[in-house]
């Protein structure tokens, strides 16, 4: 699960931000804000993957004892 989240941030980021150059080297501003809302969008996506992978490491250690 982690795993997804973390490619789909990654992907998801990377889409923003080449939005965010192609549309500054056209000079134009009307794609400047998505794609810094994708960029910013992925960036969460993969902190809540981290915060699934360590969720799921809590659920072990306590499932052991």
């Amino acid at each position: 699960m982690y795993v997804f989240l973390l490619i789909l941030g990654a992907l998801t980021s990377a889409a923003g931000v080449s939005l965010v150059v192609s549309s500054v080297a056209q000079d134009g501003l009307s794609a400047v804000t998505p794609g810094i809302i994708a960029a910013v969008g992925g960036l969460v996506l993969i902190g809540l993957g981290v915060l699934v992978r360590e969720l799921q490491r809590i659920e072990r250690a306590l499932a052991a004892r």
